[in-house]
């Protein structure tokens, strides 16, 4: 199994994002998508894409400026939300085992060892990301 370019992207937008609140910022409150492609090595014309999604999955939020300029900052509980939350955002759901014929011999022999599996990468990736943002 190989995730998409932009489960890799989303994590690296969301980490810049969510360590931007520690450091100073020209402006208290948020990224432009030019300050964030430039901090997450994301690049630019994927990023309106990819923000789109995590804010409509409620892990980021947006807010224009006084000056007009939208920012982008975190979701207020972020850091409790999982890798596997972002995976549904970016790849619609992670089935390792789709490509399988659901009628097969094979299916029917090791239907039940292949849900084991399946469950077993999803609890991997049930970890909150505060234990991959946080330092």
């Amino acid at each position: 199994m190989q995730l998409k370019r932009d489960t890799e992207y989303a994590l690296r937008i969301l980490y810049s994002v969510a360590g931007s609140s520690k450091e100073k910022r020209p402006r208290p409150g948020g990224l432009t998508l030019s300050e964030i492609s430039a901090l997450s090595g994301v690049p630019r014309v994927g990023i309106d894409r990819i923000c789109g999604r995590l804010r409509a999955a409620a892990l980021l939020e947006c807010r224009k400026t006084e000056s007009g300029e939208i920012v982008y900052m975190p979701a207020p509980d972020l850091l409790q939300k999982t890798l596997l939350d972002i995976v549904n955002v970016t790849e619609k759901g992670v089935q390792l085992f789709a490509v399988f014929d659901k009628d097969s011999a094979f299916y029917a022999a090791n239907g039940t060892r292949l849900q084991k599996l399946q469950s077993g990468a999803e609890r991997q990736m049930s970890l909150q990301l505060r234990e991959f943002f946080e330092k």
